[in-house]
């Protein structure tokens, strides 16, 4: 077939898959690291900006139900005041007012209501006495919620290792100090 032509049929498109980790509004590429280290239970994640010599830390955990995902996740963090809570995320169905309440051996109990948007709930807990002590202890704490269409959820949130990732920030925040 002499002058037909054929078109070669065109290859795969390649393209640079970007990092995961990006660093904040206003902080350059390459002046951003993130560092996440694993502990019992427990996740610490460390992000500094490497100019102006910032590190922020928080200490996660999550709890997922087997074969579906994440139902619930909490972090560390510490207020304008200084004082430590723990902002839990929860799913939307729990629907903004929904009662997430943690139980403590003894049967002591503390609720708050959740805060919505149309994809998350959120809920800040302070870090009282009771969670204090099962950091110490290394104990259990019972979360409980109700979420459409699933209805009443509860487990178990093990505080084994929080007192090891916890050390850890302070370790890090020493280090920081003698740079």
């Amino acid at each position: 077939m002499a002058g037909a032509a054929t078109a070669a049929p065109a290859g795969p498109s390649f393209v640079v898959v970007p990092s995961s980790v990006q660093p904040p509004q206003g902080v350059e590429l390459g002046s951003f690291r993130r560092s996440i280290q694993p502990f019992r239970n427990w996740t610490l994640i460390c992000d500094e900006d490497l100019k102006k010599k910032q590190r922020i830390c928080n200490v996660r955990q999550e709890i997922a139900i087997e074969g579906a995902g994440t139902i619930f996740s909490w972090a560390m963090a510490a207020s304008d005041t200084g004082e430590p809570k723990m902002l839990a995320t929860l799913p939307a169905a729990v629907g903004k007012g929904g009662e997430v309440v943690l139980t403590f051996d003894g049967d002591a109990k503390f609720s708050t209501t959740a805060d919505c948007t149309q994809r998350t709930c959120s809920a800040l807990i302070p870090v009282g006495p009771q969670i204090r002590k099962h950091i110490t202890e290394k104990l259990e704490i019972r979360i409980s919620f109700d979420a459409e269409p699933v209805g009443r959820i509860e487990f178990a949130a093990p505080m084994e290792g929080l007192g090891d990732a916890l050390e850890a920030v302070g370790e890090n925040i020493k280090q920081q100090g003698s740079r």
